[in-house]
């Protein structure tokens, strides 16, 4: 017998490929399947099938993204696999865009949205293909490619100081991503400190923290980083920029590098691959750690005083009836500069947002 299914309710392509089921233990019409990524249910004793995620996504957005700098309650993801969507209430309501123009599929990495038309993502053939720069001024109806790559680091973001200005990895706008030109000094920004002054990195041997007094015109280097740095939250109480690096945190004061010491998993590992400050009170710090390879016990971890102590977020334990776990193999965290609620993106559970403490 062949099944049937249905994708109503789910807005994303779906992906055919075989699921698991499994059976109601009691009731021999019921069953479950996991194919093409969200959960669908069987009424019938499984001639048909029908989505049942109820919100549930298992998309893995790619890259880091931020909140709009002209309205926090606007995102606009680039997803893995899933070309992107965006949302104008702060995640309550999605809407999904065909970067690529493929029926499925679409790699897209580091988008951003500069206002409710204008959005900017990588989009690659492939997970490990060069990153093409599109953009959108339609909000999301229509994709321009420009004859540019992405060379720099899957993230996005914009400027306080100019809403009409933004940055993809080693790329920026000025004109509201009409034109754009390289950053030969800059592989990403990662952070904003006070005054508008930006921080990002350069790769290279060993890589640098390069900062920007500008707005990304020119950037000067400021001290050497370990390898491999995905992420930085600028204290502005403390003087101090946050870098997750090396799959470590570490933090850089009075332009000194320290290690911070964090929570570690099942396997004593860290695997740190973001951190966020609450815009309110910065003494509260997040961070998102993926292994990949398994699922790591402190996915998610909150500090209340700058960073001295840790708590994991991440329940690992039978849940109790109504408990809700979420923020596995957590890729990205950010926190809402109004609500102060904590969002996470994952690598391949969806996204999730927890209140503020």
């Amino acid at each position: 017998m062949t099944s049937q299914k249905s994708s109503k309710g789910a807005f994303l392509p779906d992906n055919t490929r075989q699921g698991f089921t499994l059976w109601h233990p009691t009731d021999p019409k019921v069953a479950w399947s996991y194919g093409g990524d969200w959960p669908t249910r069987s009424s019938d004793g499984g001639r048909t099938f029908a989505y049942s995620g109820t919100g549930l996504n298992a998309v893995l957005v790619g890259g880091h993204w931020c909140f709009s700098r002209s309205n926090p309650d606007l995102i606009f993801f680039g997803s893995q696999d899933y070309n992107g969507a965006f949302t104008k209430d702060g995640g309550k309501t999605w809407a999904y865009t065909n970067i690529s123009g493929n029926g499925w599929g679409g790699f897209c990495y580091g988008g951003y949205a500069l206002n409710e038309k204008v959005f900017f993502v990588g989009d690659a053939a492939g997970w490990g293909a060069p990153r093409n720069l599109k953009t959108s001024h339609d909000e999301g109806a229509t994709w321009t490619l420009h004859p540019l790559v992405n060379s720099g680091l899957d993230v996005a973001t914009g400027w306080s100081r100019d809403p009409k200005r933004g940055f993809l990895g080693s790329l920026m706008t000025s004109d509201e991503a009409k034109s754009w030109k390289s950053m030969p000094e800059c592989d990403g920004v990662l952070a904003e400190g006070d005054g508008g002054v930006l921080y990002g990195v350069k790769r290279g041997t060993p890589w640098k923290l390069v900062e920007s007094q500008d707005g990304g015109m020119n950037w000067s280097a400021q001290g050497d980083l370990p390898n491999d740095v995905s992420d930085m939250a600028w204290d502005g109480q403390r003087r101090r920029l946050y870098i997750s690096a090396d799959l470590k945190l570490w933090k850089w004061e009075s332009r000194q590098l320290s290690e911070v010491t964090t929570l570690k998993d099942q396997f004593g590992q860290t695997k740190v691959r973001s951190v966020a400050l609450d815009p309110t009170d910065p003494s509260i710090v997040y961070l998102g750690s993926a292994a990949n390879l398994y699922c790591s016990s402190i996915s998610v971890q909150r500090s209340l005083n700058g960073g001295a102590t840790w708590t994991s977020l991440t329940l690992n334990r039978p849940l109790a009836s109504g408990q809700k776990d979420g923020g596995r193999e957590a890729i990205t965290v950010r926190v809402h500069p109004k609500t102060r609620r904590l969002c996470v993106s994952t690598s391949c559970y969806g996204i999730w947002t927890y209140p503020p403490p």
